[in-house]
């Protein structure tokens, strides 16, 4: 059949011999390994149903304590928090009473009444002693007292957990914030707080304190107080400063969560004894009545109470009021108390039995499966191995005839292609995969012609692109106040300011401008997103707030007016966080608003900055009908106030810390008798430090104002 060893032959010999070897041996280890396989698959499904059905009810188990200590972990962080606010109003309200009794004289003495009727049900201070009118020192107490009536207000204005909060003498006198002065002119009504264990407990560890669960004493149910003394200039305990909640307002937090049939959550105190949760009650005498897990019956229950005594954390299986249960617990940080979840085991497992069930009947089903798949596998394979045997036979010596020629063609297109030669073209008619190739390689070479010019004509974009970005960066930080000094020919203020962009263009933008001869506008705000949107939008906001201020509107009536304009056709759903005062230079009277912006920091004459606590308003553009508030504050010569964005404070590090606000105090603080110039650069330097070698993700831009008085030109 064949004229000596040609390569038609070499080539028809080596594909039969190969193929036919290579099926045959193949076909055979198929067949041996398909029957091996068919028991060891059956033999698995079942042993693989019976594991899974055995270790559902552990893995179950794990999970189900797993959530319940997640859980109890995030409900006792979230009980922190809220105790906690409770616990930091009470330390201002102990630090604001002994700044003025450690310094009478230094403050007035103001305006106080009694409990008045027409007061009902409205927030206001008074002072509840029967000797106070008559009595003149007690008298001048509580009108010294009279001062802490803005941070009383504040904290009940706030913070709707805060019920009450007063100030009481070692003389009985009783200075209180709250809505319930009808209350205290009842016939009879008696109230001294001396006897209250709030006032004994601080008098007595001469630290701040919680209370256990104490009776309202207007009647308003169950609650507790966090107390603090506080002394005179010699050191002398004056009294204690208290804050009251309802335990209602805390154990929502509780008695609201849910999570399965039978799960509980409650709080115990110091002493392991219940005092939020649903075994908390009155019964008829009036008398509280409350779960004791140190004094419980059950056995698990007094060595569990002795763990969360000292703090610590875990999941148990216990016996709980007869019933078995999962429970966890928690230690809240603030107060020393422990949080509580359970579940009954019996809920937490009930999932387990329908899931072997379930598992039982896959097995079965996929054994099943299994052996008949495999017949039909052995059944298809003895067809294949005879259609092939005779379609190698046939193809081998068909295509053994075709191969060399094309081959020959190829190699030599191929080398064409490889020396650089793009516009070579294969001209190979086979018909099978070689023809296939040369038509790939052809495609090949007109795709990569395409490539190069369109990555010339890409480069060429992204320069021009570049180009213009740079532009725009200029314009934006060229429309930025940016020549230092100002104002050279002032001597009553200085000014600094920096901005720190993270693309080329941002969103960030600070302002500042005379409105006439004594009144100074001053502008810090961010908008939403990044890159030229946002750096549109910062010049409408920009140019809006400057013009309406510059009108002679005042702080509030600015922001009210540029939120409307900035609502209208706002269709890409950007806003604004801003903060705009204007500043009386003469008189030193600093009108500002903010509208969701960070708080600025202040530094009075030599001491440390300390951030504005004032309410923030809603963005700029993000609602209409906004009315915006004020605020207002009188500046003394030597005097710094401190603008950033949250570019400052959110400065990312590559741990994923925050550089944040106390960091933020800490380095202005450090930089005390620095020029306004070398403190911005500071700052700068500790962000940038702290962040270290990760990516600028936000703008950070900075201004700095000193007030140094005189309301005059030079």
């Amino acid at each position: 059949m064949f004229k000596g060893k040609t390569i038609k032959f070499k080539l028809t010999a080596v594909i039969l011999g190969v193929s036919l070897a290579s099926l045959l041996i193949l076909s055979i280890a198929t067949l041996v390994n398909i029957v091996v396989a068919r028991n060891d698959i059956v033999a698995a499904s079942n042993e693989l149903g019976q594991a899974a059905s055995a270790d559902s009810a552990a893995a179950l188990a794990q999970e189900t304590q797993q959530k319940l200590s997640s859980i109890s972990n995030y409900m006792a962080q979230l009980a922190d928090e809220k105790l906690g606010r409770i616990q930091r109003y009470t330390t201002m309200l102990a630090d604001t009473a002994t700044r003025i009794f450690s310094s009478p004289g230094a403050y007035p003495l103001r305006d106080i009444t009694g409990p008045l009727a027409e007061n009902t049900d409205r927030l206001a201070v008074y002072f509840t002693h029967p000797a106070a009118v008559s009595d003149g020192e007690v008298l001048r107490d509580a009108q010294l007292a009279a001062n802490c009536q803005e941070i009383m207000y504040e904290m009940n204005s706030i913070d709707s957990t805060v019920l009450t909060c007063y100030v009481s003498f070692n003389t009985g006198l009783h200075v209180v914030c709250d809505r319930s002065s009808a209350s205290r002119l009842a016939p009879g009504y008696d109230y001294d707080p001396r006897t209250r264990s709030w006032f004994t407990n601080a008098r007595q560890s001469g630290a701040l304190s919680f209370s256990d669960i104490v009776d309202d004493a207007q009647g308003r149910g169950l609650g507790l107080v966090c107390s603090a003394p506080f002394h005179d200039k010699a050191g002398e305990l004056v009294g204690v400063v208290g804050v009251g909640a309802l335990l209602s307002d805390i154990s929502d937090l509780v008695l609201n969560t849910d999570f399965g049939e039978t799960g509980e959550a409650f709080i115990l105190n110091h002493q392991a004894q219940m005092i939020i949760g649903a075994g908390v009650q009155k019964d008829a005498d009036g008398k509280i009545v409350r779960m004791d897990f140190a004094k419980s019956d059950e056995k698990q229950l007094q060595l569990l109470s002795m763990k969360m005594i000292q703090g610590l954390s875990g999941v148990e299986q216990v016996e709980y009021e007869g019933r078995d249960v999962y429970l966890a617990y928690s230690p809240i940080a603030t107060t020393g108390w422990t949080m509580v979840t359970l579940i009954d085991v019996e809920e937490a497992l009930r999932l387990s039995q329908a899931t072997a069930d379930k598992i039982n009947a896959l097995s079965a089903e996929t054994a099943g499966q299994v052996n008949h798949s495999i017949v039909v596998t052995i059944i298809i394979i003895l067809a294949v191995m005879a259609v092939t045997f005779i379609l190698v036979l046939l193809i081998g010596l068909k295509q053994s005839q075709k191969l060399t020629g094309p081959l020959n063609q190829l190699t030599a297109g191929v080398n064409e292609i490889a020396g650089g030669n793009l516009d070579y073209k294969l001209d190979i008619r086979t018909g099978d995969e070689i023809e296939s190739v040369a038509g790939a390689f052809n495609a090949m070479t007109e795709e990569l012609q395409d490539y190069i010019n369109n990555l010339t004509r890409v480069t060429a974009e992204k320069e021009r692109i570049g180009a213009e970005l740079n532009v725009a960066a200029t314009i934006q930080h060229s429309m930025l106040p940016c020549i230092f000094p100002a104002f050279p020919e002032r001597e009553d203020f200085d000014i600094y300011a920096t901005m720190k962009t993270a693309k080329e263009v941002g969103g960030d933008f600070y302002d500042f401008f005379l409105i006439d001869n004594t009144h100074l506008g001053l502008v810090m705000a961010d908008v939403s997103g990044k890159g030229v949107p946002a750096s549109l939008f910062m010049v409408i906001a920009k140019t809006l707030i400057k013009n309406h201020a510059q009108l002679g509107k005042n702080a509030a009536e600015t922001f009210t007016a540029v939120n409307e304009q900035l609502c209208e056709g706002n269709e890409a759903g950007m806003f604004v966080t801003a903060w705009l005062g204007i500043l009386d230079i003469a008189a030193g009277r600093l009108v500002y608003a903010n509208a969701g912006h960070n708080p600025p920091a202040l530094r009075r004459g030599a001491g440390n900055y300390e951030y504005l606590q004032c309410r923030p308003g809603f963005v700029l553009a993000g609602m209409e009908g906004i009315t915006y508030r004020q605020a207002e504050l009188d500046l003394q010569p030597g005097d710094r106030l401190y603008l950033y964005t949250d570019g400052v404070t959110e400065a990312t590090s590559g741990t994923e810390e925050l550089f944040g606000e106390a960091r933020l105090l800490e380095t202005l603080n450090g930089s005390d008798g620095l020029p306004l110039t070398q403190v911005l650069e500071r700052v700068q330097r500790d962000v940038e430090a702290f962040v270290g070698g990760a990516p600028q993700f936000d703008d950070i831009t900075m201004l700095l104002l000193e007030y140094r008085g005189g309301g005059s030109e030079a």
